[in-house]
């Protein structure tokens, strides 16, 4: 049985949420399933994650359509304990035959009475952040999740030189500079382990010469048709040799921090 469970004294903020139900929906239902970028995003926070966390409890704030939890239980199986939160119905609806996650929350991170009561030894903020107006509001009530020796761990956008109509069309607010979000961190108790702005040479190529240069919808649409299947695997096999750069040139923010007050 599915748990929902919806905090109504602050309400979910209603726009938002018809705004992202309308993206999965409609646009994303695919996309996490074998696209190029989401795949490497969520190896590389698998990378992190299996190098920190071992058991217990932990939140995916921000969950989608469950890909990333999905490859964790993959991994993990029951030494540890999934729960989910997102603020689009319609994603929550995609997990739903997921019996692996106890949990599910309708969720506002800007919203602190909506979240979660429990703390978590790792809580999950990927392609999160650049979504909330009040990014730091968010990061404060995310830190509140974490217990003593806890970890986050963050992926977003990086840089507004790059900002472009993909951002506008996912409804970003912004793109981060390097070490704002780690700045951010260390002032709310928290100690950077891992920093790395990723996306050179070949995810910047693909950004730059095919990604900025094709609707939003036409990248999504029909994304399980066959020829994207193979360009999808081709990309993915490449964005591999990214991981040995490091550089001001990268496009994603991968962090991952530990609580220690």
């Amino acid at each position: 049985m599915v748990k929902f469970f919806i905090v109504n004294n602050i309400p979910i903020n209603k726009k938002d949420q018809d705004r992202y139900n309308d993206l999965w929906k409609n646009e994303w239902h695919d996309l996490h399933k074998i696209g190029p970028s989401v795949r490497t995003r969520n190896r590389i926070l698998i990378k992190f994650f299996r190098k920190y966390v071992h058991q217990g409890k932990i939140l995916d704030a921000g969950c989608g359509d469950g890909s990333l939890l999905i490859e964790l239980h993959k991994i993990y199986q029951n030494d540890l304990d999934y729960e989910a939160g997102d603020i689009s119905n319609n994603a929550l609806q995609i997990l739903e035959s997921f019996d692996f996650i106890s949990s599910h929350y309708l969720i506002d991170l800007e919203q602190k009475s909506t979240l979660p009561s429990q703390k978590y030894i790792a809580v999950i903020s990927s392609e999160v952040l650049e979504h909330i107006k009040d990014w730091k509001k968010a990061v404060n009530n995310i830190a509140s999740l974490v217990e003593q020796n806890g970890f986050v761990f963050i992926t977003v956008p990086a840089q507004m030189k790059y900002w472009g109509q993909h951002d506008e069309f996912a409804l970003h607010y912004r793109r981060f500079e390097i070490n704002e979000i780690e700045d951010y961190l260390r002032s709310q108790g928290f100690q950077v382990k891992e920093s790395i702005c990723w996306g050179w040479p070949f995810y910047w190529i693909y950004y730059s010469f095919f990604l900025n240069k094709t609707p939003p919808q036409l990248v999504m649409k029909e994304i399980t048709s066959p020829i994207k299947k193979v360009i999808s695997k081709i990309l993915f096999s490449l964005f591999f040799i990214d991981d040995f750069f490091s550089t001001k040139w990268g496009r994603r923010l991968f962090i991952v921090a530990q609580k220690s007050i």
